[in-house]
């Protein structure tokens, strides 16, 4: 019932299914016994007609087999043939035979050797030819029944699990809507979602609505899993261990299994605060814990309520409206603008090429490659240091900064912070983008380093980013210039209580050294005191911020951008925040990201 045409053109799948890997292996090497018998049988046959006839059969029937298998499994695209013999159709049967009949027929006794010596015949020499070219026929057929074995195997064995939590994978949940599926928490013991018994079977129903819908994903009969819904299936379904002889009596008694709960890093105060801030935009909003990684919040918006996937599908997977099932947080790549000045800064001090005190010209135009940069809104500032030209987030000293680094330093450094990987985390993100620094402009590496993508090369225009990339850049400053590994999964425990797994924080990639991560912390501080982030001061703590002001292509508005850390001295948060074509960052990101800053230090303060 899930699958297409599963007794034509799709039955091996069926077969693969029932059979496993074994049963359908054996198949593939009954099809094979086929191709060699008349191979044999056309090595024998008493005609040149009868010979090249039983060659046409075998190879007809062979590529055959090999087509419908190979597409089915995709070694190769998948084209209308029928497996032989096994999809059902009475024209496809009745061929088949006709096939074999042939074959039978071209087989007859063989003649004797004076008969294959006889005129009209192609002569013993041309029947030991004949000969040769059947066991290249051969070895052609064995060598794609080889392939397709070794691709069956790759696929029902090597790819098995990653096939069987596939988003699009529906075919296990029917038996799974029959037992207790398990719930996902945040860590502070809000439950997110939970199975609820409806009669035979259990519903899956989000007691706390839309809150952290895009980590938790949803759960339908018809349109799959998403979220952590598909990354922690195995966990949730539950799975039998066979650990005990109970456990096969359980097994013979058909009694369901009850799954795992799954208890997430988020915490639901940080995510409100998350969600509120972006609500009414389009835009995303990261927090982390810079010491371990752990995800606090995780918001995209505009967002939906995972128990209306199967009524408003239509609605919400339109491409042409706000995709809401989109995760801007970790799938969306967004200009960095300002923001991307941190990774610049970081370069060019960890590097030797200047220093905070060093002092560069910072007009409100200037010619660099041949064309110009500007300051945002014009503005010119005179002969500035660095801490200055940070705080004040001027371009035009920033591009001559990161002319003066290189673009390899300059891209060497957006790598040393995770640019160019998929930052390890569980659900699925973009990788955030660098160009190749051999095809850079120095126009283009002038803006590189201000933030803004504008080369037109073969490899990608950066830097691009998404917002957990941007989030590992302030929680790799604060964590004096160490990137932890981001996770969203805190513990998996049983339906007693008792916890089977845990996640330690991982270290995933060294931005910088601890003295410039001190460096650039004080001068994002300096940023948020008397900068441009300074709606984003919290009073009594000393917050590090960077705005940022991305041109979203050709548009003629803006992405609103902030980035931050707090405590500045001891940091145990790190935010970024985007809002689509929003404004300037300054104005509208910074004051937006405060009270999510405040809401984490709160939740790491109190009762968990």
């Amino acid at each position: 019932g899930r699958i297409p045409f599963v007794e034509t053109d799709f039955i091996f799948a069926a077969v693969g299914e029932e059979l496993g890997l074994l049963g359908a292996v054996a198949l593939i090497v009954a099809y094979l016994v086929i191709c060699m018998r008349g191979l044999a049988t056309a090595a024998r046959a008493r005609s040149d007609m009868a010979a090249f006839s039983a060659i046409g059969l075998v190879a007809t029937f062979g590529l055959q087999t090999f087509v419908i298998i190979g597409g089915v499994t995709r070694l190769i695209p998948l084209t209308g043939i029928t497996l032989p013999f096994v999809s059902y159709g009475g024209s496809s049967v009745i061929s088949n035979f006709i096939l074999l009949a042939l074959l039978a027929r071209a087989g007859d006794a063989a003649s004797e050797d004076a008969e294959l010596l006889s005129i009209g015949g192609t002569g013993l020499l041309g029947r030991l030819a004949l000969a040769q070219r059947v066991r290249v026929v051969a070895a052609l057929v064995s060598a794609l029944s080889v392939a397709l074995v070794a691709n069956l195997t790759y696929v029902q064995v090597v790819r098995a699990d990653a096939l069987a939590a596939h988003p699009a994978n529906t075919r296990g949940l029917a038996e799974e809507w029959a037992q207790a599926r398990g719930s996902i928490l945040t860590r502070d013991g809000v439950i997110l979602a939970e199975s609820v018994r409806a009669g035979s079977k259990f519903e899956r129903r989000y007691p706390a609505g839309s809150l952290g819908a895009h980590v938790v994903g949803y759960y339908s009969p018809t349109y799959g899993r998403a979220g952590m819904e598909a990354a922690t299936n195995e966990a949730l379904a539950g799975r039998r261990q066979f650990a005990s002889f109970q456990d096969v009596i359980d097994a013979a008694a058909g009694l369901p299994v009850v799954g795992n709960d799954v208890v997430l890093t988020l915490d639901s105060r940080v995510q409100r605060a998350a969600e509120k801030a972006l609500s009414g935009r389009r835009g995303a909003c990261v927090v982390l814990d810079p010491r371990t990684g752990a995800v606090l919040g995780l918001a995209s918006s505009p967002t939906y309520a995972p128990s209306e996937v199967d009524e408003r599908w239509k609605t919400l997977s339109s491409a042409s409206g706000p995709a809401p099932l989109v995760d801007r947080a970790l799938s969306s790549l967004y200009p960095p603008g300002s923001t991307f000045k941190v990774v610049t800064l970081t370069g060019a001090l960890s590097g030797g090429v200047a220093e905070p005190s060093s002092r560069y010209a910072g007009p409100g135009r200037i010619e660099i490659g041949g064309a110009p940069v500007t300051n945002f809104e014009g503005g010119s500032y005179g002969s500035i240091d660095l801490v200055k030209a940070t705080s004040s987030s001027v371009n035009t000293v920033f591009a001559q900064l990161a002319v003066d680094m290189g673009a390899d330093a300059l891209v060497g450094q957006a790598e040393a912070f995770g640019f160019g990987d998929a930052p390890p985390i569980e659900l699925p993100v973009a990788t955030s983008l660098m160009p190749v620094p051999a095809e850079m402009t120095t126009w283009e590496l002038a803006w590189a380093g201000v933030g803004q993508p504008v080369g037109e090369h073969a490899s990608p225009p950066g830097p691009q980013v998404t917002p957990l990339q941007m989030a590992l850049v302030a929680a790799g400053v604060a964590n004096d210039g160490v990137v932890m590994r981001p996770h969203l999964i805190a513990e998996v425990r049983d339906e007693g209580g008792r916890t089977l797994a845990t996640s330690s924080p991982k270290r995933w990639t060294v931005a910088t050294d601890p003295e410039t991560a001190d460096t650039v912390t004080d001068i994002m501080v300096r940023a948020v005191t008397s900068g441009s982030g300074a709606r984003a001061a919290i009073p009594g703590v000393a917050v590090a911020g960077k705005t940022g002001t991305a041109e979203a292509g050709k548009s003629v508005n803006t992405h609103a951008w902030f980035v931050a850390f707090a405590p500045a001295e001891n940091p145990t948060v790190a935010v970024a925040i985007v809002l689509e074509n929003a404004g300037v960052g300054g104005r509208v990101a910074a004051p937006a990201a405060k009270p999510v800053l405040q809401a984490a230090l709160s939740a790491q303060k109190g009762p968990r």
